[in-house]
């Protein structure tokens, strides 16, 4: 009896469990419903991008790379950062004593130093220009910021580039043709590109 009454037991959850799987089962997408909706939320083909398969090894080899630079620089950052602070205090002594010389030379020299200092800076303004960078679609971030080292708008493409992770601008990167001024802050750039 009792044998009898498992047996139903487990036929009626077998039927009713069935049921339900067979209910609520999703339709299944064929790819060409997935390369749709990639496309829809920017994602980009590797024919699109106009790369090749030793490209996009080199890609990637660059971004293993730069993550083994990035923990090797930041084991390097604590015994750099006391140098720096040492060196920093010289310049800042040096840059003192040139300050207190040309005041010496500014104070016999009084209605002479301001026309030289608007030339001074109409100058500066001159120098700088700004630059066009095209940021292709599939770039990683060392990428990018190869390009704008190329490019002259920044002196490191490995600090930029780890400026670019440390504040999780590196996924926010849209494809595009920028006007960089030539001395923006990494902040600036960042901010452009990631608009």
């Amino acid at each position: 009896m009792r044998l009898k009454y498992f047996m139903r037991g487990l036929g009626s959850g077998i039927v009713l469990t069935a049921a339900l799987a067979a209910l609520t089962t999703k339709p299944q997408i064929s790819d060409a419903e997935i390369i749709e909706r990639a496309a829809k939320l920017g994602m980009v083909s590797k024919e699109e991008a106009g790369l090749d398969e030793g490209d996009l090894k080199e890609l990637s080899k660059n971004a293993a790379n730069d993550n083994k630079d990035t923990d090797n620089k930041e084991a390097n950052t604590n015994d750099d950062n006391k140098t720096d602070e040492t060196s920093e205090d010289e310049t800042a002594d040096k840059e003192a004593s040139k300050d207190t010389s040309l005041s010496d030379k500014s104070s016999t020299d009084g209605a002479d130093q301001k026309p030289v200092e608007t030339k001074v800076e109409e100058k500066a303004e001159e120098s700088l220009q700004k630059i066009k960078v095209t940021i292709k679609s599939g770039m990683y971030s060392y990428s990018v910021s190869k390009a704008l080292e190329d490019a002259g708008v920044i002196d490191s493409a490995k600090e930029f580039d780890q400026y670019l992770i440390k504040h999780n601008y590196q996924r926010r990167i849209i494809p595009g043709t920028y006007e960089i001024q030539e001395g923006d802050s990494y902040d600036k750039i960042a901010e452009i590109i990631t608009k």
